[in-house]
């Protein structure tokens, strides 16, 4: 799996950068937010407790999906302005604990 940051733009009033990624899995499946987020994290030298996906978007028979991610300055700033479901999808579960 490999992730390509595509644009990265700054939003200073939700104190954020706005983040659109594109992820090529050719052959495997559509990776977990998880996977996403901690290449996101690790490829931009953010802490990972700071980065929300948003969305993924696989294409049908290309093995590529596309996303957005929200990188903010700090984790309460992101617990303020992220929606609950949107949190609750990107912590982290027990199956990927073990991982």
């Amino acid at each position: 799996m490999e992730v390509k940051v595509v644009s990265k733009r700054r939003n200073p009033f939700f104190q954020r950068e706005e983040v659109a990624f594109m992820v090529l899995h050719q052959g495997e499946g559509t990776p977990s937010r998880m996977e996403v987020r901690r290449k996101i994290a690790a490829l931009l030298s953010v802490p990972l407790e700071n980065v929300y996906v948003r969305k993924i978007v696989t294409e049908y028979g290309l093995g590529r999906s596309k996303g957005t991610a929200m990188i903010y300055d700090s984790k309460e700033i992101a617990y303020q302005v992220e929606p609950e479901y949107i949190i609750k999808r990107n912590e982290v579960k027990e199956s990927e604990e073990a991982a």
